[in-house]
Order: C-alpha cells, then sequence, then structure tokens
C-alpha cells in the first residue's frame, strides 16, 4: 500500500508498506482528515489500521478467520469502524486507537459483500449486504437490527452506493441495479 500527499503538485510518498497485510487488499477506507486508512483483505494478518503521518498501527483488528472484503470508517469523530467479509461476521471497533466493541456473527448467510456508515444522519446507522440477497440496517450504537429485507435481488448483491436524503443503490450478480429508500423502520423500494 502506497499513500501520497495531495497537499503539493509533486505527490510525495507518506507512507509505503508492501507488506501490510500479507496478502491481497480488498478494500481501503479512512477517517475524514485523511491521517488513518484501513486496509482490509486476505493474508495472515487482514485487517489493519495505520496513522500515515506517524506510519504506525492504531489498533488491532484481529479475530476473523476469513478474508476481509469490506471496511467503513464513521466520519465525523467518534470514529467507529467496520469490517465483515466471508466469514459473515460484523466486527465494530472504537477508536482511535481501534479496539473491539462488538461482534454480531452470522449476520447474513452469504459473504457480507460491502457495509457502510450512513452519511446523511452522521454515521447513526450502518448497512450490510451480502451473497444472501439481503441488505441489513443497523442501530450506529446499540448495534441493533432496524430493519432487513431479503431477496432483493435473484442473485447475490455484490456492492451498494449511498445517495441522498436515505436513498440506497444496490446492485447484483443477476446485472440489475435497484434503489431503495431507508425510512426510520422500513426498507421500501
Amino acid at each position: 500500500m502506497i499513500g501520497w500527499s495531495a497537499d503539493d503538485n509533486d505527490w510525495k510518498t507518506k507512507y509505503e508498506n508492501a507488506a501490510l497485510l500479507n496478502g491481497a487488499i480488498n478494500d481501503l477506507s479512512w477517517t475524514d482528515d485523511n491521517q488513518i486508512i484501513v486496509a482490509v483483505g486476505a493474508g495472515g494478518t487482514r485487517a489493519a489500521a495505520v496513522d500515515i503521518e506517524k506510519k504506525s498501527s492504531v489498533g488491532e483488528l484481529k479475530g476473523h478467520n476469513a478474508t476481509l472484503l469490506c471496511s467503513s470508517v464513521k466520519n465525523p469523530k467518534p470514529y467507529k469502524l467496520i469490517v465483515s467479509g466471508e466469514d459473515k461476521e460484523i466486527q465494530i471497533y472504537k477508536g482511535v486507537p481501534f479496539k473491539l466493541e462488538k461482534s454480531i456473527q452470522k449476520s447474513h448467510t452469504g459473504f457480507v459483500t460491502n457495509c457502510g456508515y450512513t452519511p446523511w444522519d452522521a454515521g447513526a446507522r450502518f448497512i450490510t449486504v451480502s451473497q444472501d440477497k439481503s441488505l441489513k440496517v443497523y442501530d450506529g450504537e446499540s448495534f441493533e437490527t432496524l430493519s432487513e429485507k431479503a431477496g432483493l435481488h435473484s442473485m447475490g448483491i455484490n456492492d451498494f452506493a449511498f445517495g441522498e436524503d436515505g436513498h440506497i443503490i444496490t446492485c447484483s450478480s443477476d446485472r440489475s441495479v435497484k434503489m431503495w429508500k431507508i425510512n426510520e423502520k422500513t426498507l421500501d423500494e
């Protein structure tokens, strides 16, 4: 992984580590001040959070037993971090330095392909999508499942993106893209 400075026109290297995870990096997320970058993927380490200015680790992201596919940092402070992947476990860390706050076991029956904190309410909720064709919305503090919907697509959900005003867009292996409205306790197409 290489991190560059965008503060000037010469793009100086701020951080470089060829063996950060000792394997492939599947996703990156970072804090709103661009100080801390989180990398998740395959390999012996599976997840790492690094302060690119100090060139040091900022927490221990351990506990997963399979390849990680996604990560998301809640911005603004206080920072929280979600990581998940092929073991179907969702881990929430609080930091910095990041420390495990909660582990949600087998929330999905398929790989968790993406996760993210909702940008329109400063991360008061977070969302996960999965190869099991479902989307779940969680409370960002209590971690309670606020709403969930299965069978959103005819095949697994590969990714999602946040739209405006509580909208989320999902895409699937079935070659479809759908938009959903996230309300207080419901999910509507």
